[in-house]
This record gives structure tokens, C-alpha cells and sequence, in this order.
């Protein structure tokens, strides 16, 4: 055999021996085909090998009549498994290439018959490999090859395989579209606007809501032009944002919007938040926005009842008064005795007497609080000698000799009559109004709790797409690397910064943010196809933890679309995190139909309902049986966030996506031997 290879080798010496291919070709019988010995074999086709060979880019060749085959190791990767090769090589084009021969074979006679070369790009020429006819996508060049009489002998094909780009740039795109629609359905105002232009490039319904215009009326356009009412105020901050990179958060900005077709004032917080590009200038600005009003006016309506209670203070008339300590003698000015009911009486002990009987007390105490501190500070009823009574408020300070002895009192006298019976309505408008505001100020925290619930939900839903972003742009990036130009390398740096930024913008995008509002209507949901989209977005991490995801029929169910993606994605996720290192991840997902009865522990007597019970179970590392009520609380965790990353919130809002469906999640585990988790959603006729 070697004294064999030997020979063959000295009749093809333009073969250098050094790969695969070379050594295929040295040892095949080419007198079976119709080129001959090769000895026999033109130049130009042994000069062309030579090239096919000691290419180091993919290369496929068709020569003579039969259109034979040959092709360099390169190439020899693109044919994959169980496929062509190496029973190819040697064949006639229409034998190696029957599944694409109506395909190539006229791009073939083509450059044969006018030597014109054909490049495409991105082409779709799907072929048998792997076991299967698979989708492949090409980018190649189809030259003649000339023998000794200057006609067409051959096609030489320089092609590279461009497959996972077209696959990635795909994912890229519905990563892309499912943050945008993440964003349109976002409960906070969001517009993003263009540099220089200001042009809106976009912005959600909240937003459009609070300026109170359409949509076709902001997008695409100069955004100040939208809304000239507020741009004299907020164009320079926005401005600043666009010159320093410094974001500008507003708290309840107060301003003057026309809304259908009206002027109206509201109150706003807002974010001017400024997006870099790679050379950290800054070329869009987005603003997040939530409308305040109705928290500021009634702020504002408690601070009007307090300042309406200053003022009455503040205008009533004061009575001054002098008492001679030493001969207990009063020097009181007229309306002093206006506030007492009396006239021209100068007895100290004359003014005591008109004290009610009841506050008699007060005024012995604070009398003598006032001899041990030098301050009267006193509080209580008078009876004018008609019998009619009043509230009068004294205060006053004691004046000493040099030997500290008391010498007399200085002071003052208000009537408060009238104020003490304001302020008894107004306490009671207050308590009225504090006990509304309480309502309302409870109403406000569940709605700010599910805000909280929704931007932790969100999180997830946002980061897995920017993760698999990153991760197809820097794949794309290192299978192009030879091939890309200075400008393109730097197009793919700004992708990637880009990505990056917009993992913080999301961060700081879902602390503005509001829980997620339960859709009007439940919608027909086919589990089966929403666990699919689940597998797909989770895809990179299954295939990081070569984890088995075993799944069975599931049932068709009325409810909240996003919401049930939602529930899958954090419970696979939960699973495949809490995997064991040293063994393979195995998720099984079954479902079966249950009577409530079947369920003591879950659902009472009364219920009588039946249940799609769904069932997600791993052979993860597991957990207490006691622990199996706690981890459905937010931001509870198990573990320590350097063992596991991760919030603590996945399993509080699968339980929360549950219960807006009116369900029940329960779970159960054992430490090393994995974890059940059983979801009972009520079966709902579909129509």
C-alpha cells in the first residue's frame, strides 16, 4: 500500500502532501473518471489543484465535462457528518450535488459558457449533511478556469459559510423586538429622542398619555416642535444633558401641557437619562416620566389647611398685661379687658376669679411652672360676668432684680375663642381628609408594591435578551474576525458598549418603573407554544449546563400571555441554577387535569373546581421541606448571593402570576435530591 501511494504520489507531484484532502487525492483511482491518469491531466488543472490545496480558505472545484469534484480541507468542515464526505471527491457534480444540481448547476453553465464570475452573498443553498438536508446560507464566487486553449475547463469556487451570521443576526433582530415591545408596554413614560435632531425615535402610550398627543404626531418629529408649550423651561436642561452626560432627575416639576385641544398644569417626576456612543458622546437621550398630580394636590391641599391655620393665629388681636408681683396689681390694656369682660380694675386676684372653675388647676400649675423657669405659658377657660365663656391663651415672661427675686410679669392675652372652635372643624376636616389621604396613601403603596413586583419581573425578561445580544454580537465578531475591516470592527465595539449600556439603562429604567397592570382581558394561551418561546430564550444556558428539558403535553388555558411566559421562564431558570455541578440538569414538565378534592392540603371543601395541574421538577441540589412556604417570598433566599446570583424575587412572582390567574403554586424539596413545583391553574371553557 505505501509503495502504492508512492507511485500515485510521483505522477500528481503538483499535490503537495500535507492535509487530508492531499493525501485523498494522492490515493484516489482517478482512471475511473472520466478526467484519466492523472499524468495525463493539462496543466491548468493540475496549476489549479495546486492552488485548492494550499488555500487556507474553503475552495471547491469543477472540471471537464462531468463537472468532477474536488474540494480542500477548508471546505471539508462545511459537508459535516454522516454526509458527502469523502465519497465526493472524484464524483460528477450532478452525483455529489443531486439534492442543489437545478440550483448551481445553471450558475455553472452560466460562467462556463461566457467566463463572467457570479459572487452572492448570503445565500441560501441548502444540502445534505449531519443526517438531514439542512438550511445552509453561503456568500461565494463562481470563477472560470482556463485550460491551454483559453476556453472555460472549469469553475473554481471560493466560498465560506455564513449560516450561524444569518442565524445570530435573526436572534439579534427578536431580542431587539422583544425589548421594544418590553418597553411600549412599560407602565412608565418612556420616549427616546435623537441627537442633534431631537427627533423621537420612540415612545410608549404612557407617555403619550401624560403629554396628551398621538402617536403619529411625535414620531419622527423634532420633539420641542411637539411640545412648544414646555420647551422654553426644559430645552435647556435637556440640553445640559446632551453637553455634560450628566442625567437630570426632576421631582414634581410643575407645567402647563395642552392636552386635547386645553391647557392643563401637571406635576411630573422625570429622567433626562443620556445614552453614550463608543467615543462616550452622546447621540440619544431617554426620558422616563410619571404623572404626579394627584399626589402633589393632595400634598398641597394639606398644606393650604395648615397655612389657613397660621394665618388665623397670626391675625388675631392680643391683650398686653403687667402684674406688680410685690403688690399684686395688674396694668392691663383695653383690649386686655376686652378679651376679660371687665373694665378699670386693677386686683390680680379679680382677674383670677374669672378663670372657670375647671381650668382653675391649669392656671395654679403653669403659674407656678413660670416662678421656676421665669415663663408663663398657659391655656383656658374664662366666665365674662354675663356667664358668657371664652378660651384665652396668655404667655409671659417674669422679670428678676439683682438679687433674683420676682419683680412682675410681662405678657400677653389672645382670645382663641374663635380659633379653638376652628380648629375643632378643622381638626375634624383634617381627620376627614387625614382619613381619605390614609386610603389613598394605602391604595398607592399596593399600587407601588406591584410596581416593585413588576420591575423585578421585568429584569429578567430584559437581561436574558441583552445577554444572548451580547453574546451572538461577539460570536459574529471572533467567526468574522479575519474578514473585517477597521470600521466594521468598530461597529461591532458599539454593539457591544451598547449592549452593556443598555443592561444599566434597564436598571436604572425599572426603578422609575411601575408594577405590571393586569391585562383587561385574559387571552387564549397554548402552553405548548409558550414554553417553546421560554426553551428559546433560555437556549445559551441549557446548552451551557447540557441540561435535559423533558416535556409533555400541556394544556390550552385562558390568561395573561406574558404573564405565563413569565412563570415558565423564572421556574426553568430556578431549575437550572440550582443544578448540581457533577450531574446533568434534568427538568421534566408534565400536566394532567385534578378535581380540587384530589388536593386537600391545597384547596378547601368549598371548592369544588377542577385544575390543570402542571408539574416542573429537577434533580437540582434541592432544599429543606420547611423552606418549601418561605421561598415564595420576595427577596427571600436560601443561599448566599456569592453560591447563587439572583434577587430572591423569581419564585414571589411566579407565586403572584399564580394568583392573578386564580391558582395556586406550591413546591416541594429535598437537599441533594431536587425540587417539585406544582402550578394548579382552574380549568376555564374556551370558546
Amino acid at each position: 500500500m505505501q509503495t502504492a501511494n508512492v507511485n500515485v504520489s510521483s505522477r500528481m507531484p503538483f499535490i503537495p502532501d500535507n492535509g487530508e484532502m492531499a493525501r485523498l487525492m494522492i490515493e484516489h483511482d482517478w482512471s475511473q473518471t472520466s478526467l484519466g491518469d492523472p499524468e495525463d491531466w493539462p496543466q491548468s488543472l493540475k496549476t489549479t489543484l495546486s492552488i485548492l490545496v494550499n488555500s487556507k480558505f474553503p475552495t471547491v472545484l469543477f472540471w471537464g465535462k462531468d463537472l468532477v469534484c474536488f474540494y480542500n480541507d477548508a471546505f471539508r468542515p462545511s459537508l459535516g457528518a454522516e454526509g458527502k464526505h469523502p465519497w465526493s471527491l472524484g464524483k460528477k457534480g450532478e452525483v455529489m450535488w443531486a439534492e442543489i444540481w437545478s440550483v448551481i448547476k445553471p450558475w455553472l453553465d452560466q460562467v462556463l459558457a461566457g467566463g463572467e464570475s457570479i459572487w452572492m452573498e448570503d445565500q441560501l443553498v441548502p444540502f445534505y449533511r449531519n443526517g438531514q438536508i439542512e438550511d445552509i446560507y453561503w456568500t461565494f464566487c463562481y470563477n472560470a478556469v482556463f485550460d491551454e486553449s483559453n476556453q472555460p475547463a472549469g469553475v473554481f469556487v471560493t466560498c465560506t459559510e455564513t449560516t450561524q451570521n444569518i442565524q445570530s443576526l435573526k436572534r439579534l433582530k427578536d431580542s431587539e423586538e422583544n425589548f421594544r415591545r418590553l418597553v411600549m408596554q412599560a407602565p412608565v413614560g418612556i420616549c427616546i429622542v435623537k441627537a442633534g435632531s431631537l427627533e423621537v425615535e420612540m415612545v410608549n402610550n404612557v407617555f403619550l398619555n401624560l403629554v396628551g398627543r398621538k402617536r403619529d404626531e411625535m414620531l419622527s418629529k423634532p420633539y420641542w416642535e411637539i411640545l412648544k408649550e414646555a420647551a422654553d423651561y426644559y430645552s435647556p436642561i435637556l440640553q445640559r444633558v446632551f453637553e455634560t452626560g450628566i442625567p437630570y432627575i426632576g421631582t414634581e416639576h410643575k407645567v402647563m401641557l395642552i392636552r386635547q385641544g386645553r391647557e392643563e398644569i401637571v406635576y411630573v417626576n422625570f429622567v433626562y437619562e443620556p445614552i453614550k456612543s463608543e467615543t462616550e458622546s452622546i447621540d440619544r437621550i431617554m426620558m422616563l416620566a410619571i404623572d404626579a398630580t394627584q399626589q402633589v394636590l393632595s400634598r398641597l391641599e394639606i398644606e393650604e389647611a395648615q397655612a389657613k391655620e397660621r394665618l388665623a393665629i397670626n391675625i388675631s388681636q392680643l391683650g398686653v398685661f403687667e402684674v406688680d408681683l410685690i403688690n399684686n396689681k395688674v396694668i392691663a390694656s383695653s383690649r386686655m379687658e376686652e378679651i376679660l369682660g371687665i373694665k378699670n380694675n386693677t386686683d390680680l386676684n379679680t382677674f383670677a376669679e374669672l378663670t372657670h372653675p375647671e381650668d382653675m388647676h391649669r392656671r395654679e400649675e403653669a403659674y407656678e411652672l413660670a416662678f421656676k423657669t421665669g415663663k408663663l405659658r398657659y391655656q383656658g377657660r374664662v366666665i365674662w360676668p354675663d356667664g358668657a365663656v371664652r378660651w384665652v391663651r396668655s404667655s409671659g415672661i417674669i422679670i428678676y432684680d439683682k438679687n433674683n427675686h420676682p419683680q412682675k410679669m410681662i405678657g400677653v392675652t389672645q382670645d382663641i375663642t374663635e380659633q379653638k372652635e376652628f380648629e375643632e372643624e378643622l381638626n375634624k376636616k383634617v381627620k376627614e381628609r387625614t382619613t381619605e389621604l390614609q386610603q389613598k396613601y394605602t391604595e398607592l403603596e399596593h399600587s407601588n408594591q406591584k410596581l416593585e413586583e413588576f420591575a423585578h419581573g421585568a429584569s429578567h425578561d430584559l437581561k436574558e435578551p441583552m445577554r444572548k445580544i451580547h453574546f451572538f454580537t461577539d460570536r459574529l465578531k471572533r467567526q468574522l474576525a479575519e474578514r473585517l475591516s477597521e470600521e466594521e470592527v468598530s461597529t461591532f465595539s458599539r454593539i457591544e458598549k451598547s449592549v452593556k449600556r443598555m443592561l444599566l439603562l434597564v436598571d436604572d429604567m425599572l426603578q422609575y418603573s411601575h408594577a405590571n397592570q393586569i391585562p383587561l382581558e385574559k387571552e387564549t394561551v397554548d402552553l405548548n407554544k409558550k414554553l417553546q418561546v421560554v426553551l428559546e430564550d433560555l437556549e445559551l444556558r441549557i446548552k451551557e449546563k447540557n441540561a435535559i428539558i423533558t416535556i409533555g403535553p400541556l394544556p390550552i388555558v385562558r390568561g395573561y400571555r406574558r404573564q405565563l411566559q413569565q412563570l415558565f421562564q423564572n421556574l426553568i431558570s430556578n431549575s437550572l441554577k440550582y443544578s448540581k455541578g457533577d450531574v446533568v440538569p434534568q427538568v421534566n414538565i408534565t400536566s394532567r387535569l385534578i378535581n380540587s378534592n384530589d388536593c386537600p392540603a391545597v384547596f378547601p371543601e368549598s371548592d369544588e373546581r377542577r385544575f390543570h395541574l402542571i408539574e416542573i421538577s429537577d434533580n437540582g441540589i434541592g432544599f429543606e421541606p420547611s423552606y418549601n412556604d418561605a421561598i415564595f417570598k420576595l427577596f427571600y433566599r436560601l443561599y448566599a448571593k456569592d453560591e447563587y446570583a439572583g434577587t430572591g424575587i423569581g419564585l414571589a412572582i411566579a407565586r403572584k402570576v399564580v394568583e392573578n390567574h386564580d391558582g395556586k403554586i406550591t413546591a416541594e424539596g429535598k437537599p441533594g435530591e431536587g425540587a417539585i413545583f406544582r402550578i394548579f391553574l382552574p380549568v376555564i371553557d374556551i370558546k
